[in-house]
């Protein structure tokens, strides 16, 4: 309409100055040509797709995203968050390519956090209207020369890559399995703490002389490990904070100048094995380059994770193959005690080795009862050696009272002071030997050393007894 208006007042003055103004009605007709060569020129169709575009990121809240993120990288700079909003600007500008577009979705985004932080509306807005008219050298470039924009202009590859990073996964997860040889409880008393954990552990190897220092309790929840070496295995802890007894181990990982992250080790029954999962979570927030880190985390995290559960297996399964999880073992300190015991060797079969025992409570009972000696508790054995072909141990009574100088094959003992494993055995004597070897399974998972012969307590009698009720308290000695 102005336009129209214009060209009626250029007509009517050309009459008085022709010489200067050269306007007459006929130009007229050109007007529905030109208005039908706009409507019909393809670059404009920028403009609309352009503006929605921008909208787009408003109403997503990528943009806003991007603008918390680019803010922290400034920091407490003062006017740290104008910094932000020309960064952003200008990758905004670079997506839309027109002004008023990248200026309206600033305003939309920028403006209300601006207010929030006290920034003065003068200052707020000509940050806001300079960052858009970062648009207007890009805006013929785009829109005729678009590849080539993307391809040579740094502000738009970068762009898009800040963009494409917010298309991309906040959470990553990475998880690796293995099927180890052994039953759960093995496995589970492995990685339900961290006193073996570097012998297994795949970033050992890369700094054996880092620190590290254990805190907590031994095993469950609140047990911690807390490491600080080079640069391959850096600075951090890791903290128990959920056990569930052969399912499921969660710890929190805190690596020194990152978020914290979230691992666990998950087993499984696999035939006669154990299978082991071990996954981790982590949260890679709103930083574009975390977004981008977490593509390869698979890959790095991945490959490690792999080294680990088999050097994990290897270990392992260098155990004796028993499961301890029915047991209840405790180690308790013992003190030494007065007693009786003759040393006998008998064939290995059940029917010698009772009978063996048998003529030897014979004849210690004979002893106490002419000495007149208390036998407070129940009688006892050690095993001192087996082997295919003999079987070599002691029977004893614990006593009390003088007990003089007895005669061979009688001898006069105090009984082994300090540590031991503590079970209780419950079946046929012909059994004891499953429950021996899951003792040594038990003393090989928690690192425990063997110091000296097992000793077993009749504490029921198998003449009242029936044999598969028969209780048999067992005592290993460790260091």
């Amino acid at each position: 309409a102005g336009g129209l208006f214009f060209f009626v007042v250029g007509v009517a003055l050309s009459e008085i100055a022709p010489s200067q103004i050269n306007l007459f009605w006929p130009l007229l007709g050109a007007q529905p040509e030109r208005v039908f060569g706009i409507m019909s020129n393809d670059t404009l169709l920028a403009i609309p797709f352009f503006t929605f575009m921008g909208l787009i990121l408003e109403r997503s809240g990528m943009a806003e995203d991007l603008l918390e993120t680019i803010g922290q990288l400034f920091g407490p700079i003062r006017g740290g968050l104008a910094y932000a909003v020309i960064v952003v600007g200008a990758l905004l500008a670079a997506t839309t390519g027109v002004v008023a577009a990248s200026v309206i979705a600033m305003g939309l985004i920028s403006l209300p956090i601006m207010q929030r932080f006290a920034y003065s509306q003068p200052v707020a807005t000509g940050t806001i209207v300079a960052s858009g008219t970062l648009a207007l050298p890009l805006e013929r470039r785009w829109t005729f020369e678009a590849p080539k924009a993307i391809v040579s202009s740094p502000v738009v590859s970068a762009g898009l890559l800040v963009i494409g990073a917010y298309l991309l996964p906040r959470h990553v997860k990475v998880e690796r399995s293995i099927v180890i040889d052994r039953p759960a409880s093995q496995v589970f008393t492995m990685l339900d703490g961290f006193s073996r954990f570097n012998e297994w552990s795949p970033w050992f190897p890369k700094d054996p002389n880092a620190t590290y220092t254990r805190s907590g309790p031994e095993f469950g929840v609140g047990a911690a490990h807390a490491w600080e070496g080079n640069d391959d295995v850096g600075k951090g802890r890791s903290t128990i904070t959920a056990s569930k007894p052969f399912e499921r181990i969660d710890v929190k990982l805190e690596f020194e100048g990152m978020d914290p992250a979230d691992y666990a080790y998950v087993l499984s029954p696999e035939g006669d094995g154990t299978q082991v999962t071990w996954t981790m979570q982590a949260d890679m927030g709103n930083n574009p380059i975390g977004r981008w880190m977490g593509l390869m985390m698979d890959g790095w995290v991945g490959h490690d994770y792999e080294t680990g559960l088999a050097s994990l297996k290897k270990l392992i399964e260098s155990f004796p193959d028993a499961d301890f999880a029915g047991l209840d073992i405790s180690i308790v300190e013992r003190e030494a005690r007065p007693a009786l015991l003759i040393e006998q060797t008998a064939s290995t079969d059940a029917e010698s080795i009772g009978k063996a025992y048998g003529e030897a409570y014979g004849q210690l009972m004979t002893y106490t009862t002419r000495h007149k000696l208390d036998v407070p508790d129940a009688p006892f054995g050690i095993e001192h050696a087996a082997d295919p072909d003999t079987y070599k141990f002691s029977a004893g009574l614990f006593v009390n009272g003088d007990v003089g100088e007895p005669e061979a094959p009688i001898q006069s003992v105090q009984t082994r002071a300090g540590r031991v494993l503590r079970t209780i055995h419950t079946g046929s004597y012909e059994r004891l030997g499953d429950t021996l070897l899951k003792l040594d399974a038990y003393v090989a998972v928690h690192k425990l050393e063997r110091d000296g012969d097992v000793m077993f307590i009749w504490v029921d009698d198998p003449t009242q007894v029936a044999p598969e009720a028969l209780r048999t308290e067992v005592l290993l000695p460790i260091r």
